[in-house]
């Protein structure tokens, strides 16, 4: 699971995946590989991980350079920037 979500705090990744109901696994696996963003409207900005092997980069967004998608873990900070600086800029518009 590690190789797929590119953790780098392996402990807290493999206390998700053993507290996380295979029901909801399943669920949202199916949702990932049936999305459909055609019609949403309003800004928004994506942040993807150059690394993530769970869900292929497809379309623009904000890289993250090496991130994996437990990159919301293991990148924190920056990603708080990240949307902190986007946050601002509409403010500012």
């Amino acid at each position: 699971m590690n190789f797929i979500f590119g953790a780098v705090d392996k402990g807290l990744l493999a206390e998700i995946i053993t507290d996380t109901d295979p029901l909801f696994i399943k669920w949202a696996l199916h949702n990932i590989m049936i999305w459909n963003s055609d019609g949403i409207d309003g800004r928004f900005m994506r942040i993807h991980g150059t690394e993530d092997r769970l869900i292929p980069l497809k379309g623009n967004a904000h890289l993250i350079n090496g991130g994996g998608h437990f990159m919301i873990v293991d990148s924190a900070n920056e990603i708080a920037f990240i949307i902190n600086q986007y946050v601002s800029s509409l403010v500012l518009d």
